[in-house]
């Protein structure tokens, strides 16, 4: 099941698998799929991405028109990347996944990594989202993971 925005920019997509307890999660991000489609346990997801950190360093304004030089700032500071690089789920191990909440806008910059560890390769998507779509979406892919956890136990 997609959980989308209304222009389709960020969401979530989150599917029952065969294995007990997982799922398939993939994000949304500039309307492309992000993420490999191999099972995931989405317990620690569903907790770090309610609980998206609030960012407030004025290098972070310009993200929008610059998502690189925001990426840039992210990856030299190293408060700012503890504190934005997130670890989400299984699915998402191949990928650079900085999210954060800066002036009202739930941010998503996420990169491929290559084969060598540390080396991104591929477009660097972004997505910039009103906290109040962002909680939505949110809660609606929290709602319908738990409802489908409920009819697994």
């Amino acid at each position: 099941m997609r959980f989308t925005t209304d222009d389709g920019q960020f969401g979530y997509l989150v599917e029952p698998t065969s294995y007990s307890g997982m799922y398939r999660f993939q994000l949304i991000v500039a309307r492309e799929l992000v993420g490999d489609d191999e099972p995931s346990f989405l317990e620690s997801a569903m907790g770090t991405l309610g609980r998206l950190p609030t960012v407030e360093d004025a290098r972070l304004d310009s993200a929008r028109n610059d998502p690189a030089a925001a990426m840039a700032v992210l990856q030299t500071d190293d408060d700012l990347h503890d504190m934005t690089t997130l670890s989400v789920a299984e699915s998402l191990d191949r990928w650079l996944v900085c999210a954060y909440i800066h002036d009202k806008q739930a941010v998503f910059l996420v990169q491929a990594y290559a084969d060598e560890e540390d080396v991104l390769v591929g477009p660097l998507l972004a997505a910039f989202v009103p906290v109040a779509d962002y909680t939505a979406v949110f809660d609606e892919t929290q709602a319908y993971w738990s409802e489908l956890r409920a009819r697994s136990a």
